[in-house]
């Protein structure tokens, strides 16, 4: 089975929360299926991102998720460190899983990624 995703995310009138110290974010969305990994481009100091890419992944199952979540990239000698640590120094901003069984071929949907 492949399920092709393609993810727009908007959140208005919601807006990312601000994690950085200019008052903004570096928004990404990191997307899994099992041990398949991707990621969307990061959108750099906004807090009303919006991301227009598609993936494609091979779903070997109809019981698999796609756990999407968005993450605030850092990039300074703290986040580094923190990184060597416990290999997740960017700051989480929120997440959904949706379950492939409700996909079919290729759709455009709007999913809430949850509480910021």
């Amino acid at each position: 089975m492949k399920a092709r995703m393609k993810i727009r995310e908007r959140n208005k009138p919601e807006t990312v929360q601000a994690k950085d110290r200019t008052g903004s974010s570096d928004p990404y969305v990191s997307l899994q299926i099992g041990k398949n990994k991707q990621r969307t481009k990061t959108v750099y100091r906004n807090l009303n991102p919006v991301w227009d890419q598609a993936f494609s992944f091979k779903c070997h199952n109809s019981s698999d998720r796609i756990k999407l979540r968005v993450w605030d990239e850092d990039d300074n000698i703290k986040s580094r460190m923190k990184q060597r640590l416990k290999k997740e120094s960017d700051d989480f901003l929120g997440q959904t899983i949706i379950e492939v069984r409700t996909l079919s071929g290729e759709m455009d949907i709007w999913y809430n990624l949850g509480r910021w």
